[in-house]
C-alpha cells in the first residue's frame, strides 16, 4: 500500500502526512470490512451482480471528479 503514504506526502504539510496516511488507512479499512456486506445486500435487493458494479463503478468516478476538483483549488 505505497500510494496513499505517496500521496499524503505530495499533498500534505510533511507535518501533517502521518496523520493524514493514519486516516486514509483507517478509513480504508473500515469501508474494506463493510463493502461486502452493501454490495451483497445490493445484491439481494436487485438479484444482479451488474448493480453492485455500478455502484462501485460511480464511487471510483466521483473520487477522480473530487480530486481534480481538489487540484483545481490548490
Amino acid at each position: 500500500m505505497p500510494l496513499p503514504p505517496l500521496i499524503a506526502q505530495r499533498e500534505c504539510r510533511l507535518v501533517g502526512a502521518g496523520t493524514v496516511v493514519a486516516r486514509v488507512t483507517a478509513l480504508n479499512q473500515a469501508v474494506f470490512a463493510v463493502a461486502p456486506a452493501i454490495f451483497g445486500a445490493l445484491r439481494d435487493l436487485t438479484g444482479r451482480h451488474v448493480v453492485s458494479f455500478l455502484v462501485a463503478a460511480a464511487i471510483q468516478a466521483l473520487a477522480a471528479v473530487i480530486v481534480g476538483w481538489g487540484r483545481r483549488f490548490s
